[in-house]
């Protein structure tokens, strides 16, 4: 099945006006908090403990929120392009009692507005298939991490499932993200499938 860009899906734009961001959130919000504990499942396992952690495509600012609960020595930054999710966010993270840990920041993927190995720790749930091309954002993923440094990315899988519901057009494929991360500069790259999403990691001790 080829793969349809998601500039080119009937989901484009849905972060663009404040009321589709607003819809959306209240639809996902659940969802966001429930990927923020596989995403701490999954550090916890790889052992890290992060200081500096960066959530890239942060959306609601939920699961920003579920990882600062879960890594209280953690700074987490957020980083999204939209404006409206980005306001959002700070409302959910003002209602959490956690603005003084979690901040967001205004910005693209794929030329992220930070210093070179400024985090420990990366994570991105649902961000790489919004991008036509992901390799420059897998390669400021890699840019960003410190060496030591762990990434754990998670978005959708392009499978059969894209006859049934559309958004799985729009993924990547497990070979295909493997070759990407490789391209990108990322080192000891692991990528694991389930039906419908894949998950990349680096770093950590690669235990389940």
């Amino acid at each position: 099945m080829p793969r349809q860009p998601w500039s080119q899906s009937k989901f484009a734009g849905v972060f663009d006006a404040a009321d589709r961001a607003r819809d959306y959130v209240s639809k996902h919000a659940g969802w966001a908090r429930q990927a923020g504990r596989v995403f701490v499942g999954r550090l916890h396992a790889l052992g890290a403990s992060p200081r500096r952690l960066l959530d890239v495509g942060s959306g609601s600012g939920d699961m920003a929120v579920v990882l600062a609960e879960a890594f209280p020595q953690a700074e987490i930054v957020g980083l999204d392009l939209s404006a409206h999710m980005i306001a959002l966010a700070r409302e959910r993270v003002a209602d959490a009692e956690l603005a003084s840990r979690i901040s967001f920041v205004e910005g693209n993927a794929t030329k992220m507005p930070f210093d070179d190995r400024a985090f420990d720790a990366v994570v991105s749930q649902d961000t790489l298939h919004l991008l036509d091309d992901p390799l420059p954002m897998l390669s400021e993923c890699e840019r960003v991490l410190d060496a030591q440094g762990t990434l754990v990315l998670r978005s959708v899988r392009r499978s059969w499932l894209g006859r049934l519901d559309p958004i799985f057009t729009t993924g990547y494929t497990a070979g295909e993200l493997a070759g990407l991360a490789q391209r990108a500069g990322l080192r000891d790259v692991r990528v694991a499938g389930s039906l419908m999403y894949l998950m990349l990691e680096t770093g950590g001790k690669a235990q389940d």
